[in-house]
């Protein structure tokens, strides 16, 4: 498992990996896991989109994989190794949209696609962190995850239940 960033600026949209220890990789694709279990749970109804912002609750509407949803495939599906980085140094800078991960093989593969916002980057605010009983300023670069999936993009389908939320991903 590895965790991707989505990233755009002016000059174009990349992918980039975001490297992790092993034990945290273990930890991530868990809590990826569990909130694709949450995004499907009672939804067995797939509707394709047709502008309705809303659906009902037991749906996930659904579009047809469009550029920037393939560049996320392409990258998840080649060597991720060999990926470009997130430059931690100039993190805020990165332009991140998304981040996410993926599952299954080459043939029956799974994005797991997280909406990133500026919020969620720990560095922004006043972070304060327990070492040795003692709280120090937080003055690494750190950041949070998402609490829920937006999309899944599966079988030449971006699945997702709020337009909103996957705007702000995709043009």
């Amino acid at each position: 498992m590895t965790l991707l960033a989505y990233c755009k600026s002016a000059q174009g949209s990349v992918v980039k990996r975001i490297p992790m220890t092993n034990p945290v990789q273990q930890s991530v694709d868990a809590l990826f896991s569990d909130q694709e279990e949450s995004f499907r749970a009672g939804r067995p109804n797939e509707v394709a989109f047709d502008g309705d912002w809303n659906p009902d609750d037991d749906e996930l509407l659904t579009l047809a994989v469009m550029p920037e949803a393939d560049a996320l495939i392409q990258a998840a599906t080649g060597n991720a190794l060999a990926l470009p980085i997130i430059n931690t140094a100039a993190f805020e800078a990165e332009g991140i949209k998304a981040i996410f991960t993926s599952t299954g093989n080459a043939g029956a593969m799974r994005l797991r696609v997280q909406r990133f916002t500026g919020r969620q980057l720990l560095n922004r605010r006043r972070a304060l962190l327990l070492q040795n009983n003692n709280f120090r300023e937080l003055d690494e670069t750190a950041f949070t995850l998402g609490t829920s999936l937006t999309c899944t993009i599966e079988n030449g389908l971006v699945k997702f239940d709020s337009y909103h939320n996957l705007r702000a991903i995709f043009d």
